[in-house]
């Protein structure tokens, strides 16, 4: 019998077609934030989480660009 009882540090990773591994945003923005805490470089912090720092880089620069829209809009 499985449970359903899901612990924090443990969850079910979804993958596309390639093997890639997709990561929500609410977590993205989750890690984009605790990266701006860390003072670590993005380099360093990218290994620390386990991420690949081209993929954590994109999330960085898709998140400036949102900033940028959103307080030009306003």
């Amino acid at each position: 019998m499985t449970s359903t009882k899901r612990d924090d540090k443990t969850q079910i990773l979804k993958m596309d077609s390639r093997g890639r591994v997709r990561t929500p945003a609410e977590r993205r923005e989750a890690i984009l934030d605790e990266f701006e805490r860390s003072g670590m470089s993005g380099v360093g912090f990218a290994q620390h989480c386990g991420i690949k720092y081209p993929t954590f880089a994109a999330w960085r620069q898709r998140r400036k660009r949102l900033r940028a829209k959103r307080s030009g809009s306003s």
